[in-house]
């Protein structure tokens, strides 16, 4: 019996570290893909802009930003309870 809690605890403990691995290595690359790609995003809506449109053109681009920021939890919600059927 002794044997078997051994390796109920050593499988839960694994467990446990490999979720928060990949869980900080997601957080890495969300950060790494915030970093990179915000600028990049910003500095193409302000040079494609007319000089005369360039302040509704950055604001348009910062309110999809934001709604994608909104919106994306409640997808990925919906997403994960309805489980493989999507």
């Amino acid at each position: 019996m002794r044997a078997s809690r051994r390796a109920t605890s050593c499988s839960w403990a694994t467990a446990v570290a490999v979720g928060v691995g990949v869980m900080l290595l997601g957080a890495v690359s969300y950060t790494l893909g915030e970093i990179l790609g915000g600028p990049i995003t910003t500095t193409i809506a302000a040079e494609s802009a007319p000089d005369a449109l360039r302040g509704r053109y950055l604001s348009l681009n910062q309110l999809a930003v934001s709604a994608a920021g909104a919106v994306a939890p409640a997808v990925l919600s919906g997403l994960l309870s309805a489980g493989g059927a999507v």
